[in-house]
């Protein structure tokens, strides 16, 4: 429960889930097939057809969102056929990608010409043409600056997904979760590779690596590993502080990514260190959702800004303004608590 809330609070996952990219709705369809796939596989649920073609339906799906998810879906797949049995009932996986395989080729016929040709190849940037997606060899500066850099880094905005590392490591050791841990794996991989070989690798105006996106669910499942291990450590002291640091780790990506998608994700290029000099100067002084770019482009006003929050429509100001949403955090908090408290009578969690 806390890796889920550390991940849906404390990456970019919160502020591009209010955009309407489909980074994190192809990262949502991904990460639910993988556990349908998992629950299947440990006997919690059967492999019947209906649930198989939803899983398919939920990976093709993901395509249609992002080309790029295919990268996610291939080693899925394959841990499919790694444990399903008999082999043919894979065959109601491919059955369930069918619909929205079908929805894009009619989409991209109509649209372009042909029922697999893809609007990448009529794209302004030549790069986007070569390849799958601009799929080439790594560049080291994309590799620093999707990873630690100023500009992009994923682990500068949230340091606490470095305990997939160890957290990876530990699920191997205990065994039971090997072929999970190399899906976690293979996809974070995939997903580093493309994003580190793209011409455009800083994904346009941002405050992060966003092509990465599909991949941190990923992280944070490998990083719940260090669970266990912290529970089960000898030492009481470092066990805590263990738990303080992860804790901190935590509470610093989660405030960075609230100032973020309170202020304006999409940070302009131009600004070389994305928090320091944009978003916590504009959040700390409480100048919020300072967007000026309209939907409908020609009804713009220059200067004018087009986004609000919810406390900003009841009249409050500044940091005020984010009253609302700290409240419905605080209620939520409280229904978990209330829901993961043991019960009398069985003792454990309702």
């Amino acid at each position: 429960m806390a890796v889920s809330l550390a991940y849906g609070l404390g990456t970019l996952t919160f502020p591009y889930a209010t955009l309407l990219y489909g980074n994190s709705l192809a990262a949502a369809l991904l990460v639910i097939a993988f556990a349908l796939l998992v629950r299947a596989r440990l006997g919690d649920t059967s492999t019947e057809p209906a649930r198989l073609s939803c899983i398919g339906f939920l990976l093709s799906f993901s395509i249609v969102v992002e080309y790029s998810a295919l990268l996610g879906v291939v080693p899925l797949l394959a841990y499919a056929a790694w444990f399903v049995r008999p082999l043919p009932r894979l065959g109601w996986v491919v059955l369930g990608m069918v619909p929205p395989g079908l929805m894009l080729a009619a989409y991209d016929w109509a649209a372009f010409g042909g029922p697999l040709t893809l609007s990448y190849e009529y794209s302004v940037f030549g790069y986007r043409q070569q390849a799958f997606f601009g799929l080439g060899l790594p560049a080291w500066e994309a590799m620093r600056g999707i990873t630690f850099g100023a500009f992009r880094g994923l682990f500068f905005g949230a340091p606490w997904l470095l305990l997939a590392i160890p957290g990876g490591v530990w699920w191997v050791r205990r065994g039971g979760a090997r072929a999970e841990m190399g899906v976690c794996a293979a996809v974070v991989l995939l997903f580093f590779w493309l994003n580190s070989s793209l011409a455009d690798w800083q994904g346009g105006w941002g405050m992060g690596p966003r092509f990465l996106l599909p991949a941190i669910p990923f992280m944070a499942i490998a990083a719940a590993g260090l669970g266990p291990r912290s529970v089960e450590a000898k030492r009481p002291r470092l066990r805590m502080l263990g738990w303080a640091a992860s804790a901190g780790a935590v509470g610093y990506s989660a405030f960075m990514m609230l100032a973020g998608t309170a202020v304006k994700p999409e940070v302009p290029l131009t600004v070389p260190e994305p928090f320091s000099q944009f978003l916590l100067p504009l959040f700390y002084t409480g100048e919020l959702a300072v967007n000026t770019q309209s939907i409908d482009a020609g009804e713009a006003v220059m200067g004018q800004r087009y986004a609000y929050n919810l406390g900003q429509t009841i009249g409050l100001d500044s940091l005020a303004s984010l009253l609302p949403l700290l409240a419905l955090m605080a209620a939520a908090g409280v229904w978990l608590w209330w829901t993961l408290r043991p019960d009398a009578s069985s003792g454990t969690a309702r």
